[in-house]
């Protein structure tokens, strides 16, 4: 469901250069690219929807296809609400995707492998208005906050003190009615999720039933999922 407001901010937001200057700082991202990175914001287009999904940043895949969470994480996350019940079908029509900062930050080379670099303060400082008005616009019901990044952004909206991740895991909270529920990164070579992290895995599995539950909620209560 599109109305006005949703569709001014989501103009304001994809026209946005405030990170211009920091993007075309790394010409060597992605490989191959002399110009550096554009700022490209990646996120759902507007809409109202019963869940929100925030990510820390898009990521290289997400870049080049201009759609979010269409690489390995948007699979895993996909088929994790799938298990919750939200089909991959409707995944698009009933979670609002979006990140803590909009743009691809880049990519840098760690030793012989290349990996995503992590958003600098500076970006996260100018899209922190961005991430409220979408919140307030699309109306979610349920937020999943996925990663530190994520995680340390909601804790600054609801007024918690910065907490490590795994503090957060396996818990939830409230924001302007919608209930807010922390996951670490859903990835499968995620190292905090290996097979000697027991309570962390232990976290993580209490988070996607608060999950689960909330949209099992949802359906019963509106029929919106």
């Amino acid at each position: 469901m599109k109305n006005a407001q949703t569709s001014d901010l989501d103009g304001e937001i994809r026209s946005c250069t405030r990170c211009a200057s920091l993007l075309m700082q790394h010409p060597e991202n992605p490989p191959g690219n002399v110009h550096g990175v554009e700022p490209r914001p990646v996120f759902s287009s507007a809409m109202r929807a019963p869940v929100m999904l925030v990510g820390q940043a898009p990521g290289l895949t997400e870049y080049q296809t201009r759609r979010p969470f269409s690489g390995p994480a948007g699979d895993s996350i996909r088929m994790l609400l799938a298990r919750c019940g939200i089909s991959p079908a409707d995944f698009d029509r009933d979670v609002y995707q979006t990140s803590i900062v909009k743009c691809f930050p880049g990519r840098k080379k760690n030793r012989e492998n290349w990996e995503d670099r992590q958003p600098s303060v500076t970006m996260q400082r100018n899209c922190s208005g961005f991430l409220e008005r979408q919140i307030m616009l699309v109306q979610p019901s349920l937020i999943i906050a996925m990663g530190g990044t994520a995680t340390d952004a909601f804790d600054r909206l609801t007024g918690i003190r910065p907490r490590k991740l795994f503090d957060a895991v396996g818990t939830s909270t409230k924001l302007n009615g919608a209930k807010i529920v922390y996951l670490t990164h859903t990835s499968g070579s995620n190292r905090s999720l290996n097979a000697g992290n027991t309570e962390n895995i232990a976290k993580q599995a209490q988070s996607i039933s608060i999950i689960a539950s909330e949209i099992a909620a949802l359906r019963r209560t509106a029929g919106v999922v």
